[in-house]
C-alpha cells in the first residue's frame, strides 16, 4: 500500500509552484516539512502496540508478522520514464537491463492470453515495483516513496473512508501511521515563500509548539527569490 511521497529538496521552487496551493489554488503558500530519515521508520500502523495479528494465508500476499512496518521500511526512489520505457537518472543503464531480462520473464510467466489470476498473481510477484515508476515529465521532482507492501484486504492496519456520493467524495483506504512523539522525526518546517504573514507565524508556531507540546522545532521562511 503506498503511504505518500517525499522529496530530497526542501525549498524547491517548482515544488512550491506545484504542490503547495491554498484554497483560492493560490501557489507557494503552505509549509514543508523536513524529515530526519533515521527516525523516520518509528512508527506503528496500529494505535495499540503487540496488537498485531498473523494474515490468513487465504490467498498470495506478504504475511503479516506484527512487526509493522519493518517489513518494508524504506524510502524508495522513483525512476523516471520516457519514449517507450527508457529508464532515465542514476543507475539508469544497469536498471534497463534488469527491466528487459523482467520483461522476458514476465511474458512466460502470464503467456500469450493471460488470466485474471495470472495478473493478480503477477502483481502481488512485482510487489512495490508499480509503485516507483513515472512519466519523465516529473523527473525534477526526485520523489521518493514509503511503501508497505505485506498487507492484503481485511488487515487491521488498513483503514477506510466511506464514499460520499453527493459530495463527489470517493473512497479511500489508507495507512494510519502513529507514533508516540508525532515531532521526534521533523527536523525543521519551511513557510512557503507566499505563506501569509510568515513574519509572525513563525514565532506563532514556536510558542504553541512550546506551550501545547514542550516541544521546540525550527520553522523557517523559504529562501526562494518567488514572484
Amino acid at each position: 500500500m503506498f503511504i505518500g511521497c517525499f522529496l530530497p529538496d526542501s525549498d524547491s521552487l517548482n515544488m512550491w509552484r506545484f504542490y503547495s496551493k491554498n484554497h483560492f489554488n493560490d501557489d507557494a503558500c503552505g509549509c514543508a516539512i523536513t524529515f530526519n530519515t533515521e527516525g523516520f521508520f518509528d512508527y506503528r500502523l496500529m494505535a495499540e502496540q503487540n496488537n498485531h495479528t498473523e494474515q490468513e494465508r487465504r490467498k498470495p500476499s506478504f504475511a503479516n508478522t506484527g512487526r509493522s512496518p519493518q517489513e518494508s521500511a524504506a524510502f524508495y526512489r522513483v525512476m523516471y520514464l520516457k519514449d517507450n520505457f527508457k529508464l532515465l537518472g542514476q543507475g539508469a543503464t544497469k536498471l534497463q537491463s534488469y527491466f528487459k531480462d523482467l520483461k522476458k520473464e514476465v511474458d512466460k510467466f502470464v503467456g500469450k492470453n493471460p488470466t485474471p489470476e495470472k495478473l493478480q498473481t503477477l502483481a502481488w510477484l512485482l510487489g512495490p515495483l508499480p509503485y516507483l515508476l513515472k512519466d519523465a515529465n516529473y523527473k525534477d521532482e526526485r520523489e521518493h516513496r514509503v511503501i508497505v507492501t505485506h498487507l492484503d484486504y481485511g488487515a487491521k492496519e488498513i483503514q477506510s473512508a466511506a464514499p460520499d456520493f453527493a459530495q463527489g467524495t470517493a473512497p479511500r483506504l489508507y495507512l494510519e501511521l502513529h507514533r508516540d512523539d508525532h515531532l521526534a522525526p521533523i527536523e525543521y518546517v519551511t513557510l512557503g515563500p507566499k505563506a501569509p504573514n510568515k513574519e509572525m507565524m513563525a514565532p506563532y508556531w514556536r510558542h504553541q509548539l512550546a506551550s501545547r507540546f514542550s516541544a521546540k522545532l525550527d520553522i523557517r521562511p523559504s529562501r526562494c527569490a518567488y514572484k
